[in-house]
């Protein structure tokens, strides 16, 4: 369970979550043997990709070299520093866990039409090459936007009711944004570990003070996308409840702002509560505007 991270699962969960919602309010539609398919699925995919993280920084000496890392949150697992796994038992837990979130998303396919499977070899390219590719390329924000934001939550809502809307794009947008700032925030800790490892994040390509202006300019893009929804009537009216969070989007910023760990830690359990509340509000909205 350390080893997969499984208490930050909610970052893909609230996708499935609040697009399953969506699709409900939209269409009237909840398939509940599909939606436990597809949560399945991701989770084994996020779990997977989570497990060839620490392979990678292992293998690459970056976990090794981190000494600033807040546990439990950066840093990674540890579970390879404290020998209580070793290089060759995460290799063979990510392969089955891809593997069974290649079976599941197959199963998904076959019960229900196969332009399904269209979503899993990109988000498996994704979360395979995440820390061996992409973010050695300065790529990884981009990728965590993509699987977390638009795969993952397109999927669960086109599984549910086999088409697409503008609705299910927005809302797309607003957890990958959200999703996006978990990862900004958990950089700068590991920043200088990154830099010696190669890997080119948000924090080592622009620094600090720029990398942290860019989490307030998301934080605010993620509420200006809430606000247009629910005003261009792609979302329900109840949904702009979801913008009182915007005190603790500030508030993260400037705990991220202040740095050192205290500061730091505070900033991102701050940002994983933003990304909580945000989603279970709208999440919320879609199915109680439709009761």
């Amino acid at each position: 369970m350390r080893a997969i991270r499984a208490p930050f699962f909610s970052a893909s969960a609230l996708s499935v979550f609040s697009a399953t919602a969506l699709c409900y309010h939209t269409h009237s539609l909840f398939h509940p043997v599909r939606f436990f398919l597809i949560l399945f699925t991701v989770l084994c995919f996020h779990a997977a990709a989570n497990v060839l993280n620490d392979y990678e920084d292992s293998l690459s000496g970056c976990d090794d070299m981190n000494r600033d890392y807040i546990h439990p949150f950066t840093g990674g697992s540890r579970v390879v520093q404290e020998k209580i796994l070793g290089l060759p038992d995460l290799k063979k837990l990510a392969f089955i866990l891809f593997l069974l979130g290649m079976v599941s998303g197959m199963i998904l396919s076959l019960s229900t039409h196969w332009s399904v499977a269209l979503f899993f070899p990109p988000a498996f390219i994704g979360g395979f090459y995440y820390t061996r590719i992409f973010s050695k390329i300065g790529w990884g924000e981009v990728i965590i936007f993509l699987n977390f934001g638009l795969l993952t939550t397109l999927s669960s809502f086109y599984i549910q009711c086999l088409s697409m809307s503008w609705a299910a794009l927005l809302l797309s947008a607003i957890n990958g944004i959200l999703v996006v700032n978990i990862l900004l925030v958990n950089e700068f800790p590991d920043a200088e570990a990154d830099q010696k490892s190669g890997k080119r994040t948000m924090v080592v390509r622009w620094g600090t003070k720029t990398a942290s202006m860019m989490y307030l300019l998301f934080s605010l893009a993620s509420f200006i996308l809430i606000v247009f929804g629910a005003i261009s009537g792609n979302f329900p009216g109840l949904s702009i409840s979801a913008v009182i969070t915007v005190p603790l989007g500030v508030l993260c910023f400037l705990r991220i702002k202040k740095g050192g760990k205290v500061f730091m830690k505070k900033g991102i359990i701050l940002t994983i509560l933003n990304h909580f509340i945000t989603c279970g509000l709208l999440s919320a909205s879609f199915i109680i505007s439709k009761i």
